[in-house]
């Protein structure tokens, strides 16, 4: 079961989430003369995006699951030259392209999948950090220089990932064979 809460402190926590994540991405589209894709995975998201949307100052689209279907916002996102989410789905889905993240936590999931991959030192954020949008911009202009090395580390990842869902397929199967023949 799932608890919501609202309350003024939740938010102006979500407010100023919003807010440095706009900051640094603005700051980051100037620098790079970015287009920002905003991708809403999930109906829980349309207010976010709405928000997020009036606070990008450059160009931009919107795309929303409400929508598009599973396929054409996986696509979308796999199309990204680099990823800022806090979005589990999203973070996991652009891997298999190897996209380079920078991941803001809200979420221990989150923390586990970028956790896996090594990469969390530099591109694992939490929500409630101090600074969080300096430490956004930092992490985008790390990963903008180290794209490379970032796309290579999550396909080494992912083909290890892969190598364990392969194992634990076909042992499954021999139990259920062993069990149920």
């Amino acid at each position: 079961m799932y608890f919501f809460s609202d309350s003024e402190e939740r938010r102006e926590k979500f407010q100023r989430y919003l807010s440095e994540m706009a900051a640094a991405v603005n700051r980051y589209q100037q620098e790079h003369d970015a287009f920002v894709v905003i991708l809403g995975m999930e109906k829980l998201d349309e207010e976010a995006c709405l928000r997020f949307e009036h606070l990008v100052d450059g160009p931009h689209s919107v795309y929303h699951s409400k929508d598009h279907n599973v396929f054409q916002m996986t696509g979308l996102l796999r199309q990204l030259s680099m990823l800022v989410t806090s979005r589990y789905h999203a973070a996991v889905l652009s891997m298999k392209r190897a996209i380079p993240l920078v991941a803001i936590s809200m979420d221990s999931r989150l923390d586990g999948v970028i956790g896996e991959t090594e990469l969390a030192d530099h591109y694992l954020l939490r929500v409630d950090d101090a600074d969080l949008g300096r430490r956004i911009t930092a992490s985008l202009r790390l990963a903008d220089d180290n794209t490379q090395e970032i796309r290579e580390t999550i396909r080494r990842h992912q083909a290890i990932n892969e190598q364990k869902v392969s194992e634990m397929s076909q042992f499954f199967a021999s139990w259920l064979k062993q069990h149920f023949s």
